[in-house]
């Protein structure tokens, strides 16, 4: 590799020569380097970790390039790369700690502790000031688990929950665990989710497994616990004690202590409690405790970090005595940080490096050190310029590196202009003795000069303009749908569901009961007029949940009434109606002829392997659908729906540029000049390497502009235009337009909705929508309308830190502050406009230094888009606005939210709020803020603790999203399906449809009405040793009801053994059973029941003639079990059934000869058919 190549060049260089000695020395003299430029630091540092064999501790100046190298070294380096970052928060906010934030600092501690040898640990002198846990603390709290390991799993469940870790079904956060009878999950602070399986109290495997899908992925040998909390083991009655002692001396406190007591007594760990930390002598340790005294430390910029310890300190100070003037924390001895005397006189004893940003004044100082690392120009995309440099450098002897994204159209174009140039994948010492010019994809992130080899490096930034990013974000797996656990079906006692015979009535639970000693359980439903009905747990998939608009609270249907009947009747000659519209269409465009486009290219394929992200499965398969679409005859019309950020433009993009190297123009066209700002902002980043050309049309570019792109266009010489609404007018026209890009169509208005109807015959078109529709509506649509859905967030995208609490100046300030230093901004949601200006003022004097812009829904439109478009400018730091930033707005650069008044929005809102933030791979963080002192109602704490609990963009988000969704049906099939959806539930009216445009596509339609009813009694549910939370065990109910084959029966069997150990005897029932509904479908029986008399009766369609002809060729022992009746009276054989004798057969002997009959009468039809 190219890399360690450069890094050899560089340790075997007079420069290297010189400082790595000085650097490995025992206790080094202090250096004080310059001529390193920004870009070459991440090589610097990687070259130093591999060559001084100790312990490096870089203090960047900032926590932005902190992260930024971080992320650069270790995508460099196979050595240990840590980053030590501190809470975000100020320890007097009483904030618990956050657990990545712990993860990060335990792992550099315990391999600290553990492990000698070089690595590299990135931070600032500001994260230098946390105080964390005492080093014999740690030392004592942290256990391996190992296969040889003896306990039992009460004991150690026990043991965990004591350093903190919590208690749940289903281990799906760091610091939770879940225990499942012999499997016990256990997410721990460092490392992966792990399951134990043991066997009484000893350990049989321990498997690494997804949080997302809970399936097990691989074995490990063993894994390492450590606590979830600075507080370890915390002794209730002693901290009591001690904060008693302090209300002594502070009566005025009281009341909040008494509080904080209470606190303790009932929650154990809870916000406020590492406030108290030093009472009990615990979390007082630095960084410095750990570090090992032949580490080297190394600043950037002395004087910015000690500028920065100083300012977090005093941030700090003035935080604590806000609050204690106020009476809202209680005085503590000692301060929560450590002084900033301590921090800058302990760096003293260490072997130090300083880099400087300029040259000593003194040349003659032997312990300044040129490293000779300067800047690289940069080309803008100017190709003619950047070929007639390299000729230049050629000329004059130099080497010259290339890490580039798109190694083929750099070669491309060296090849264009005939300048050798080698691919360096397995590159050899000759190749690099004999050639000058290297192309390789993995290496530093920006170019610099390394100025006394004659080593010129460059990347895409310098050629292109565009970003490189570091290839730890590139995961080269694709996972399959199917992984994708999710609990969407939940259903929880008191939920609104509608039974596909009943109609609509009210879930109450589970209940058990025991008919001829057989244990079954089922779904308790109250109807009108107290109506109940006991649904056995296996035919759950006749229920569907009942969803309908929020604001109505449905009507219950009466068992055995005829309104439920003449409800469905309605609905599904509506649904009908609808299908037969969609399918006229599709049908009309089908049969026209398109323009067939090129399949992928080089270009195009190295276009798509520069995307910096893995391709979530949907956005995979929105990539697919959209290529298979425009490489077919007929012409595109597909909808691409997914929430903002979840990568609808990557799937576009990938579009555009297909268009584009087929020869063909694109249009984009945008409800709003801010969104055509950023298409255009995203196109011109991304396709900057190839000779695309790109324009604007919105107005915001001068009219003598806008005349330009329009003559270009005309001529073919814009490939892409981005627009809005001005794309439509009639002076525009196109040399050879082939596709257009409509984004948010529902947003534009009727006239200009029948011109892009017009375009439609005429054109491919891709639309893209952010209204959610649910993937059943999706399935529903999918024959009559091209239609893709992207609902999987990207797979990097870090979870968004999401912090609850009352609304302290304290607290917004730090948050504020804290985005501001790294050069981010912040949405600030005040939902009311009558005191939004008020709290303007407030906020512009609390942090005087930002700079603030009001935006709200009764301002004009472009006034708004003006204030809009000023802030994704960053010409202002902080937006105030109410809640119209909640959908359609992208602006990576905003990773802080606070949202005041949060109580008083909906879950689903809160969501969509906080999903503005983190869009990019920065850590975001959301704030939802109460009135102080305000004393919530139950719905409203709910609501904040599951907006906190569900940081990840997983099936918590999708539950939220549910209104919304609903909300879209109006959108997609027109206001007046929405009240047939409000009359059978969506869930049941998503079905109707689907049923609907099948049968008029002529697909076979799967009724569930008629498959085979079960019900047999022997013992086959779930119990609760085996699946111990009720919602868990109905969500496990409603998959294995909606087995059809009995692969997808082995696929949920493995499942249920990986995540909650080997079936019970009653589980095994139930599976069984399922296996011979399978079977007893595929024959077309009605139903197998049991009889009172111990017989079991099997209703079938067979008439007494083929019967006789079967049973004639039955084994002797099934022949002697059955018998035949049949009503001979009737007309049609409905009333025929099979008589199973069962008595005196133990439960797995009766289900062996059912299965031994079906499985006969199988065969023998088959044969018959083949005769």
């Amino acid at each position: 590799m190219i890399l360690k190549k450069l890094i050899s060049e560089f340790m075997n260089s007079p420069t290297g020569g010189n400082v790595i000695p000085r650097l490995k020395a025992e206790r080094s003299q202090e250096l004080y380097f310059h001529g390193l430029t920004e870009s070459a630091k991440g090589f610097f540092l990687v070259s130093l970790t591999s060559s001084i064999n100790k312990p490096i501790l870089y203090l960047a100046n900032d926590i932005n390039s902190a992260l930024d190298i971080y992320h650069e070294t270790k995508s460099l380096t196979n050595l240990p790369v840590f980053y030590f970052c501190s809470q975000e928060v100020s320890p007097y906010d009483q904030i618990s700690s956050d657990v990545e934030v712990i993860s990060h600092q335990t792992s550099i501690l315990i391999h600290l502790m553990n492990k000698k040898g070089p690595c590299l640990i990135i931070s600032t002198g500001k994260c230098l000031l946390e105080k964390i846990w005492n080093k014999n603390e740690l030392i004592n709290n942290c256990f391996e688990i190992t296969s040889s390991t003896k306990t039992e799993p009460k004991d150690l469940a026990r043991k965990l929950i004591d350093l903190g870790y919590k208690k749940t079904s289903l281990a799906s956060n760091r610091g939770e665990l879940s225990i499942r009878g012999d499997i016990f999950d256990i997410y721990p602070i460092i490392g992966e989710p792990a399951r134990i399986e043991f066997f009484g109290d000893e350990i049989e495997s321990i498997r690494i497994y997804s949080p997302t899908t809970q399936r097990s992925q691989q074995n490990i040998e063993r894994l390492i616990i450590t606590p979830r909390y600075y507080i370890i083991s915390l002794d209730q009655n002693i901290l009591i004690e001690k904060i008693n002692n302090l209300s002594l001396k502070n009566k005025d406190l009281k009341e909040t202590l008494d509080k904080e007591v209470e606190q303790i007594r009932t929650s154990g760990y809870f916000e406020s409690l590492e406030y108290y930390s030093q009472l009990i002598d615990q979390k007082n340790a630095s960084l410095f405790d750990y570090l090992p005294q032949n580490s080297l430390i190394l600043i950037d910029d002395w004087e910015d970090n000690t500028i920065n310890i100083h300012n977090w300190y005093q941030r700090n100070l003035e935080i604590k005595n806000e609050l204690e003037k106020n009476n809202k924390i209680i005085p503590l001895p000692d301060l929560l940080l450590h002084k900033t005397d301590y921090v800058l006189n302990i760096i003293k004893n260490y072997s130090r490096a300083f880099i400087e940003r300029f040259e000593q004044f003194d040349k003659s100082n032997l312990h300044s050190i040129n490293l000779g690392f300067d800047p690289q120009e940069r080309f803008h995309n100017q190709i003619d310029k950047f070929i007639e440099r390299i000729r230049e450098w050629i000329s004059l002897n130099n080497k010259l590196i290339i890490f580039s994204d798109q190694p083929q159209r750099i070669k491309g174009i060296m090849r264009e202009w005939n300048i050798p140039a080698v691919y360096t994948e397995g590159l050899n010492e000759d190749d690099y003795d004999k050639n000058q010019i290297f192309i390789s994809k993995e290496g530093t992130l920006n170019g610099f000069k390394i100025s006394y080899q004659n080593i010129i490096i460059l990347t895409d930034q310098e050629i292109f303009g565009t970003k490189r990013k570091p290839n730890l974000l590139k995961k080269s797996t694709k996972q399959s749908r199917q992984d994708y656990y999710t609990n969407i079906e939940d259903l929880k006692p008191n939920d609104y569901v509608v039974h596909v015979k009943h109609g609509i009535g009210r879930y109450r639970g589970l209940a058990k009961m025991s008919i001829d000693n057989a244990e079954r359980e089922y779904l308790m439903i109250e109807y009108a007029t107290d109506g109940k009905l006991y649904l056995p747990v296996e035919q759950i998939n006749v229920l569907y949940r009942y969803r309908g608009s929020a604001e109505v609270v449905p009507k219950l249907s009466r068992l055995g009434g005829s309104d439920w009947e003449l409800t469905k009747k309605k609905v599904k000659k509506a649904v009908k109606k609808i299908a037969e519209d969609l399918l006229n269409l599709y049908t009309v465009r089908s049969k026209q002829e398109g323009f067939t486009f090129n399949p992928d290219s080089h270009w195009q394929i190295e276009m798509e392997e520069a995307f910096p992200y893995t391709e979530t499965p949907d956005q995979w398969q929105a990539i697919c659908d959209v290529k298979a679409d425009m490489e077919s005859t007929k012409p595109t019309d597909r909808l691409i729906c997914g929430d903002v950020g979840f990568g609808k433009t990557e799937v576009a993009l990938r579009a555009i540029f297909k268009a584009v190297l087929s020869g063909k123009q694109v249009a984009i066209l945008v409800p709003t000049t801010i969104l055509a700002q950023q298409h255009y902002n995203v196109i011109s980043e991304r396709l900057a390497p190839y000779p695309a050309r790109i324009g604007l049309l919105s107005r915001f570019v001068s009219s003598n502009e806008q005349k330009k792109t329009i003559v270009k266009l005309t001529l073919g010489e814009v490939d892409v235009v981005i627009g809005t609404h001005r794309l439509l007018q009639k002076d525009i026209n196109f040399k050879d337009l082939g596709l257009v890009i409509i984004d948010e169509e529902q947003r534009f208005g009727v006239v200009h909705k029948e011109k892009l109807k017009q375009l439609r015959v005429t054109v491919d078109v891709i639309t893209l929508s952010a209204t959610p529709i649910p993937r059943t509506l999706h399935m529903a649509l999918s024959g009559a309308r091209d239609m893709s859905l992207i609902t999987t967030p990207p797979a990097n995208r870090l979870p968004i830190k999401t912090f609850v609490g009352e609304f302290k100046s304290t607290v917004i300030k730090t948050a504020i502050l804290h985005e501001l230093e790294r050069g981010g901004q912040v949405y600030f949601v005040h939902n009311r406009i009558d005191s939004i200006e008020r709290t303007a003022s407030y906020l512009r004097e609390l942090v005087p230094e930002a700079k603030l812009a009001v935006a709200h829904g009764q301002m004009g439109d472009k006034e708004l888009e003006n204030v809009m478009l000023e802030f994704l400018l960053k010409k202002h730091n902080i937006l105030l606005c109410t809640t119209i930033i909640e959908s359609g707005i992208d602006i990576p650069n905003v990773n802080t939210i606070v949202i005041d008044n949060a109580d008083h929005m909906g879950l689903a809102q809160l969501y969509q709020l906080r999903g503005r933030v983190g869009r990019s791979e920065v850590q975001a963080y959301a704030y939802c803020l109460h009135e102080a002192d305000k004393v919530l109602s139950d719905t409203a704490k709910n609501r904040l603790q599951a907006i906190k609990e569900f940081s990840n963009l997983g099936s918590g988000y999708q539950i939220a999203l549910r209104d919304m969704e609903i909300r879209g049906v109006g959108n997609i099939l027109g206001s007046e399906q929405h009240g047939h959806m409000i009359s059978v539930g969506f869930d049941f009216y998503c079905q109707l449809l689907n049923e609907a445009v099948d049968k008029l596509r002529g697909i076979e339609i799967h009724d569930i009405e008629l498959e085979t009813v079960i019900d047999i009694t022997i013992s086959a549910f779930i119990p609760n040793k085996y699946i111990e939370d009720e919602n868990q065990k109905v969500i496990e109910y409603k998959r294995l009801a909606g087995v059809k084959s009995n692969k997808e029966l082995e696929y949920l069997s493995s499942e249920w053994k990986d995540r909650f150990g080997n079936f019970p005897q009653e589980v095994e029932n139930l599976t069984r059973i399922v296996e011979l509904r399978v079977l007893a479908n595929q024959l077309g029986i009605k139903s197998i029941k049991s009889e009172g008399s111990g017989n079991m009766k099997i209703d079938t369609s067979f008439r007494l003639q083929k019967w006789l002809s079967i049973q004639g060729l039955l084994p002797r022992f099934l022949i002697q079990r059955t018998s035949f009746k049949s009503n001979a009276r009737s007309s049609n054989d409905s009333s025929s059934f099979i008589l199973v004798k069962t008595t005196g057969l133990a439960p797995k002997e009766q289900l062996d000869l059912l299965f031994q009959l079906l499985n006969n009468i199988r065969s023998l039809e088959k044969n018959e058919k083949i005769a």
